[in-house]
């Protein structure tokens, strides 16, 4: 027997920030490097479970990859289609969970996430997603498509269908009704150093409502879910006195991990609600269904409040063939045996686009003629980016005033969200700025 540490899953988080290119690409560049940013840790229990197996996660620029000790006199190289066996046997039913823990502060000003996600949800990322896009595996679900007379937020993302082209499109404003063919304008690439390339989609179009992206899959707001501790508490509408309530608490991989009941008194007031207190202490993180009486009535992520305070989101790979599409697989089942299958999972964010502002200390004298077509006049002193812009850790060229002279692309630590009162009492962020100082 022949023994070596071989991968068997890259966990690859892709960031457009960092990419510093509205181009969609296959591979990530030399040098991409998200370390910095975001560092992928392994849940304890995912800990334990890596050191039984003999498999190794190792932190690297990209994010993670797994290594697992196999057999290798008959597998002296590695290909995305060969098949390793383990040393170790491997339990199907086992899951491992990472957190996403940001470290830079300023990671939300320069990506495309809501500036109100509420403080008790997390993101969720999973092998059971069945995301893709080819052969490019996505933990994200997959992006809502476009409907008409929808509702969509400024900066929320969509897949369309434009004629044969599949595109993802950004909403470039807050949008309370949408029209049947959106309005688009290219994403925001620069012209030879003259400012963003304005092309309308449709010849009818006056106003870029979305603006258009290579397709890809990204972080969205679909990825949200409710994020528990250990202690839940609930309200049923109503109760039978007497009776027992049955709950179970289903796991990622479809199996029910406890089954606490709950008697209902016998004097409590028939068809009244009844506050419910149970007790998940000492359960695996990760996505959970919580079922009462066989019937769905919750989900969430379940997560110890200490080691997860600090995490943006949540990964969890499930080894269960049985639960996972095959493309996303892990583990391949044969009559006699379990065999790996190499795999590169990607996490896409998106790179915040703002309105660039600039903002002279006395009276910049431009007309509105004076202006490259990009840029719109805000008052004496300031003016913008008529659309926005797609931050960028080293930008790719610069904007030109109305004498040529180049412009400073903006500070990341500087966004300043518009927000507006709806009538209905709401309010809603309809701009993002990026300042900057002249």
């Amino acid at each position: 027997m022949k023994l070596a540490f071989k991968p068997i899953f890259r966990l690859e988080i892709w960031h457009d920030y960092y990419l510093n290119s509205v181009k969609e690409v296959d591979a990530l560049p030399i040098g991409f490097d998200v370390a910095e940013a975001i560092a992928l840790i392994p849940t304890q229990e995912c800990q334990s479970v890596l050191r039984n197996l003999r498999w190794l996660i190792r932190a690297q620029p990209y994010g993670a990859i797994v290594l697992a000790q196999i057999d290798t006199r008959d597998q002296p190289s590695l290909r995305d289609d060969v098949e390793l066996e383990s040393v170790v046997p491997i339990d199907t039913e086992l899951r491992l969970a990472f957190w996403l823990v940001v470290r830079d502060r300023n990671f939300a000003n320069y990506t495309n996430l809501p500036l109100d996600t509420p403080s008790n949800h997390i993101y969720y990322f999973s092998n059971r997603s069945g995301n893709h896009v080819g052969d490019r595996l996505f933990l994200t679900r997959p992006l809502p498509s476009y409907e008409e007379g929808a509702t969509y937020s400024l900066g929320q993302l969509v897949s369309y269908q434009n004629g044969t082209e599949l595109m993802t499109l950004e909403a470039i404003r807050h949008q309370s009704t949408t029209s049947e063919s959106p309005q688009l304008i290219n994403s925001a690439r620069l012209d030879n150093g003259n400012g963003p390339a304005v092309n309308h989609a449709s010849p009818a179009s006056t106003l870029g409502e979305w603006m258009s992206l290579p397709y890809s899959q990204y972080v969205s707001v679909s990825d949200v879910i409710l994020r528990q501790g250990w202690l839940y508490k609930t309200i049923l509408p109503q109760a039978t006195p007497g009776t027992d309530l049955q709950f179970s608490l289903v796991n990622l991989n479809g199996r029910e991990t406890v089954a606490p009941a709950v008697q209902v008194p016998k004097h409590h007031p028939a068809s009244t609600p009844l506050p419910v207190n149970l007790n998940f202490t000492g359960q695996q993180p990760g996505y959970y269904q919580l079922q009462l009486d066989g019937n769905r009535l919750d989900e969430f992520v379940l997560f110890d409040p200490m080691a997860g305070r600090d995490a943006l989101a949540l990964i969890e790979i499930s080894l269960s063939p049985r639960v996972v599409l095959p493309a996303f697989q892990l583990l391949e089942e044969r009559k006699d045996s379990l065999h790996l299958r190499p795999k590169t999972y990607r996490i896409h964010f998106k790179n915040r686009a703002t309105r660039w502002r600039y903002r002279c200390n006395r009276p910049h004298k431009f007309t509105a003629d004076q202006l490259p077509p990009y840029l719109q006049i805000i008052d004496a002193q300031t003016y913008a980016t008529k659309h926005p812009i797609g931050l960028c850790h080293q930008p790719r060229c610069f904007l030109r005033d109305g004498n040529e002279k180049p412009l400073p692309a903006p500070d990341v630590s500087m966004i300043k969200p518009l927000i507006e009162s709806t009538p209905d009492g709401s309010r809603t962020v309809t701009a993002i700025f990026s300042d900057t100082y002249l």
